[in-house]
């Protein structure tokens, strides 16, 4: 998962925003921690499901990497998700189906799935915006 994830960092471009839906264990911070890696961050991406955004600079920019999985159900519409997402940065939402009414039209979403121990897999929906410029 790691190494997709690093993969997946080169393709990435400030301002995409990457939706990251599964159940607890199903490797949705291990892809972050590809993510952070290969978009060059010295830092080891950890889950920011206490603080909410943990941020990741690399020479290539910022990476923000949020969690709504500990927020209230009614403190959702209150994040200020708008404030994060946009041209100057990559955003990855754990937990993002509880904010989907708010995503950007263009949201990369990945959805993940632990049939068994030790098993992933992964549902990549690509944005229409995205056309078929990334390979992935």
């Amino acid at each position: 998962m790691q190494g997709w994830g690093r993969r997946l960092a080169r393709h990435l471009q400030k301002g995409d925003v990457v939706a990251l839906i599964g159940d607890l264990g199903s490797g949705k911070t291990t892809l972050a921690q590809g993510v952070a890696a290969g978009w060059g961050s010295s830092q080891r991406a950890i889950s920011p499901t206490f603080g909410l955004v943990n941020e990741y600079r690399s020479r290539r920019g910022l990476l923000q990497h949020m969690d709504m999985y500990r927020l209230p159900e009614k403190e959702l519409e209150g994040f200020p998700l708008e404030d994060y997402i946009g041209g100057k940065s990559v955003t990855l939402i754990e937990w993002a189906d509880r904010i989907q009414s708010r995503w950007p039209e263009d949201t990369l979403q990945i959805r993940f799935q632990a049939p068994s121990p030790g098993t992933r897999k992964i549902e990549v929906i690509f944005p229409t915006a995205w056309g078929r410029s990334k390979r992935i």
